[in-house]
């Protein structure tokens, strides 16, 4: 890894720890906390962005297991640090389609929502069944509807931020 992209990597991961554990909340679901609302996953959608699938799956890794390791009173669940660099690499995978081309609305929503699908609404909810033991078919309508809502905001937000950091030299040099 490029000593810039190391640089922007551990940058992201720590906005992505910041937005996460100090800017969401949970929305509490069949007596247990399921839901996080929160836009922590913005900085790790733009590390598989930018820096490419692996550095992608590893600012979202890091960023999971760093956030929970500093700031929560318990250890890090695997199916969550697995959903996190899920999305990263995806999000990093879908790019390499879009090659060579200055991303439309269009892409960045069908970019968000193939890395939210899987991490999101499969792993997350699966994860979430398992840890607090509330049934897979309960929990998957509820993270379904919270996945999407959240894959559109983050879509404007994302496309937003994007037109604005491709615009700077400096992230066109790491592209290079």
């Amino acid at each position: 890894m490029k000593t810039k992209k190391l640089i922007l990597s551990a940058l992201l991961i720590a906005i992505s720890i910041i937005l996460t554990r100090f800017l969401s909340f949970y929305v509490p679901i069949g007596g247990s906390t399921t839901v996080r609302a929160g836009i922590g996953h913005i900085p790790i959608l733009l590390a598989g962005m930018f820096l490419g699938p692996l550095a992608g799956a590893f600012v979202g890794g890091i960023s999971d297991v760093l956030g929970v390791v500093m700031f929560a009173p318990y250890a890090p669940f695997p199916g969550f640090t697995l959903s996190a660099v899920c999305l990263g690499f995806l999000a990093g995978l879908c790019m390499k389609f879009f090659k060579n081309k200055t991303l439309s609305f269009k892409h960045i929503v069908l970019l968000v929502f193939v890395a939210e699908i899987p991490a999101s609404m499969f792993i997350n909810t699966l994860s979430a069944s398992i840890l607090y033991a509330i049934p897979f078919s309960f929990l998957f309508p509820i993270r379904a509807v919270s996945t999407t809502v959240f894959s559109i905001l983050y879509s404007i937000l994302v496309y937003g931020i994007y037109k604005k950091l491709i615009r700077l030299d400096y992230i066109k040099s790491i592209l290079e």
